[in-house]
């Protein structure tokens, strides 16, 4: 197994929108790309994701839905995904399926890796859960080797404040909206540990909150084949 590595993060907010805009991210030069992006956002009227598309006025590549949790109606996470991504330099719009209600907010992380496994098993689990708290938490099951991101949305206010907490790393916060339909969001990921990953987060405010977490697989390392001479997986 190879080695994921982890390139360009961007993010994008917004407040009663029907649809957001993540603007220039960058999609890394490297083989075995996938583009992942995380939203979070508080539902008030049951909205969800419908679109999320990658560089609409150029390449126009569609990405696929992964997985979502919601909590009622006030806080929802989603993940979507796009592997072999086209490089380059480009907007990501995500298209909401009615707009968001008054001061409900929204954000988006785009991530984007190379090095990750482009097979039927590039997630090797999918997780979800949900609360009202102030210790959101998260159970991801993994291999080692494998690369776990993990995001949780709650529904907050301006003052809020999110602590990832370790050994996770937090490589993205975003809060989109106002008064108490602030969407607060924290994204973090792990690697190397096994048989699974607990992701765990602190709210100053307790609130509702919705979390999804993946494990992505590497892609097979590169090696020589003695019988055709090349760099490539062992196939004799």
């Amino acid at each position: 197994m190879g080695k994921i590595i982890e390139g360009t993060i961007t993010d994008a907010i917004g407040e009663e929108v029907g649809s957001l805009t993540i603007v220039g991210h960058v999609v890394d030069v490297g083989s075995s790309r996938l583009l992942l992006v995380i939203i979070g956002f508080n539902n008030d009227d049951l909205e969800n994701i419908t679109d999320v598309v990658w560089d609409v006025a150029g390449v126009n590549e569609a990405l696929t839905f992964l997985a979502s949790e919601v909590d009622s109606n006030d806080s929802r996470t989603e993940f979507w995904y796009l592997k072999d991504p086209t490089e380059k330099t480009a907007d990501i719009e995500i298209t909401i399926s009615a707009t968001l209600s008054p001061d409900a907010g929204i954000a988006a992380t785009a991530i984007s890796l190379v090095g990750v496994d482009q097979g039927a098993s590039t997630f090797n689990t999918v997780a979800t859960n949900n609360g009202n708290s102030g210790d959101p938490t998260l159970t991801v099951v993994t291999v080692p080797g494998e690369r776990v991101y993990g995001s949780m949305c709650c529904e907050g206010n301006d003052d809020d404040e999110i602590a990832v907490d370790a050994p996770s790393v937090e490589i993205n916060e975003a809060q989109g909206g106002g008064g108490g339909k602030q969407a607060c969001t924290s994204v973090a990921n792990r690697t190397e540990v096994s048989p699974s990953v607990v992701l765990d987060w602190t709210i100053d405010n307790p609130d509702s909150w919705a979390c999804v977490g993946v494990s992505l697989r590497a892609a097979p390392k590169a090696v020589l084949n003695p019988l055709h001479g090349f760099l490539g997986p062992p196939y004799i």
